[in-house]
């Protein structure tokens, strides 16, 4: 059965779908559904959950009519495993849960204990409204060997995968003069490196027509001062996703970035509210992003709506260049 929240204006004759809302006619006025979860709607089941909400009268003379045009574009990623990582906070688990709402099974990868219950958390509630539809993978994907045996197994739990999403990421902001060598290393190792051995040893375990979304950033065009580190790992994935979706392209594996601008995480809470303002006021938008609005981006790009889109990096920044 569907799952809707319905909004009672009034008695319904006609509907028709629109986006994802349900729209109820009559001549004086209408019924707004919103759906959050259909697969494959069943005239029937929604006639019969809109009565039980008292919301068509199957006597009524108003309604003694009742058709339905499907007019939603849906994303159905049913029989597809996913694998993301750094899903344990952030755009990643949001992403996560993004692509388990399309259908998919979703492995939630974390990189060490502390982040463990975190994606724990993630995954049991996921498993609650799909159970068996989620588990988590430990793995710090700036350890190749630890990426090696991350792909391995998710090919033990599902056979493979169909797409794979590299989110993992750090921060280690500093001036140049003032960074350390290991804090250069480290986030090279993993938000760039990182994605070299995900994609590396995914490839051995990704299904032909899969997809690849890599997570790229407007920092590796905007040169932010103090992160000369993590805006060379950015351009260097830039770079990278490019690359490979011209070698992936004979296995008909799509290989994209998203570029996020600045989105309200919790990352954020610690930048101070002058800077913070000073940054909406260079958003055309005039807000920051949200977690939310990147993964619905990535969600596109795993879909077969990017079925012809291929080395491409996806600006979600509000009109922000820099």
């Amino acid at each position: 059965m569907p799952l809707f929240h319905p909004r009672r204006d009034s008695r319904a004759v006609h509907f028709e779908w629109l986006g994802t809302t349900l729209i109820g006619r009559t001549p004086i006025g209408r019924v707004t559904i919103q759906v959050l979860a259909l697969n494959d709607p069943d005239a029937r089941a929604l006639r019969e959950a809109l009565i039980e909400a008292d919301l068509f009268s199957p006597e009524s003379p108003c309604s003694a009519s009742w058709s339905t045009m499907v007019m939603s574009i849906m994303i159905d990623l049913t029989g597809k495993s996913a694998l993301v990582t750094g899903a344990s906070r952030g755009i990643g688990a949001e992403v996560a849960r993004t692509l388990h709402r399309a259908g998919a099974l979703v492995l939630l990868n974390h990189p060490d204990e502390p982040t463990k219950d975190d994606a724990e958390a993630i995954a049991l509630d996921l498993n609650q409204s799909r159970p068996g539809s989620a588990s988590t993978l430990l793995a710090d994907v700036a350890d190749p060997e630890a990426v090696w045996a991350m792909m391995a197994e998710a090919k033990v739990r599902c056979g493979g995968l169909d797409i794979l999403v590299n989110n993992a990421g750090i921060l280690r902001d500093r001036s140049v003069a003032k960074m350390s060598l290991e804090e250069w290393d480290a986030v090279i190792g993993v938000n760039l490196s990182g994605v070299f051995h995900a994609c590396k040893f995914g490839l051995e375990v990704l299904r032909d027509g899969g997809a690849i979304v890599n997570m790229g950033s407007l920092s590796a065009s905007a040169g932010f001062h103090g992160q000369a580190n993590y805006a060379a790992a950015k351009a260097g994935v830039h770079a990278l996703t490019r690359v490979l979706s011209k070698e992936c392209a004979r296995r008909s594996i799509r290989v994209n970035a998203v570029a996020p601008g600045v989105i309200d995480t919790p990352l954020m809470a610690g930048v101070a509210e002058s800077v913070r303002l000073g940054m909406v006021e260079a958003i055309p938008l005039r807000r920051f992003g949200k977690a939310e609005e990147v993964a619905d981006a990535v969600l596109f790009l795993c879909s077969d709506l990017a079925s012809y889109i291929n080395g491409h990096v996806l600006e979600v920044n509000g009109g922000w260049r820099g």
